[in-house]
């Protein structure tokens, strides 16, 4: 008979610590699960660029701007702005897509998107936390007719998660 209570005594100790153990591994595989979840919530976004054109913190114009969040990337980019020429004559409003392009987010949110061709540019900037996105855009583009346009300066933008 205490062989049998050894035995039973044995098996109890080892169910603890299998217990423990089990308790142990979900406690660590949860924890770098967490480590490894984005800064960022995932889907569509949509804001306003704030446009100043030069005349300090006054606000003349609120451009669009509206994309999708992935893990990892930033699609589905469009914009609408308002653009000035070098002549100060023209004037207007331009919408800008980049649906197909995938843009690459870092760990922390932060990306960047810089295009370059045929004397036109873009560089977008920005961070997405949480469910807010925020940062800057230029754009400068060739009109034949009236020279170089664009948004004449870098413009602050913001947008959230809908």
């Amino acid at each position: 008979m205490q062989s049998s209570s050894k035995g039973r005594v044995a098996g109890r100790r080892l169910r603890r610590v299998a217990a423990v153990l089990a308790a142990v591994s979900v406690a660590s595989s949860a924890a770098a699960t967490a480590a490894k979840a984005p800064p960022y919530r995932t889907g569509a976004y949509k804001g306003t660029i704030a446009q100043t054109f030069g005349f300090g913190d006054k606000v003349l114009n609120h451009g669009h701007i509206s994309f999708t969040v992935g893990k990892g990337y930033l699609s589905g980019l469009v914009y609408d702005a308002g653009y000035v020429c070098d002549d100060a004559k023209a004037h207007g409003y331009s919408t800008t897509g980049f649906k197909r392009k995938r843009i690459r987010l870092s760990r922390t949110g932060a990306f960047l998107l810089k295009v370059n061709g045929n004397g036109d540019k873009l560089t977008l900037k920005g961070t997405v936390k949480g469910g807010k996105a925020s940062g800057t855009i230029n754009e400068v583009f060739q009109s034949g007719q009236y020279g170089q346009c664009g948004l004449f300066e870098s413009a602050k933008w913001t947008a959230k998660h809908k």
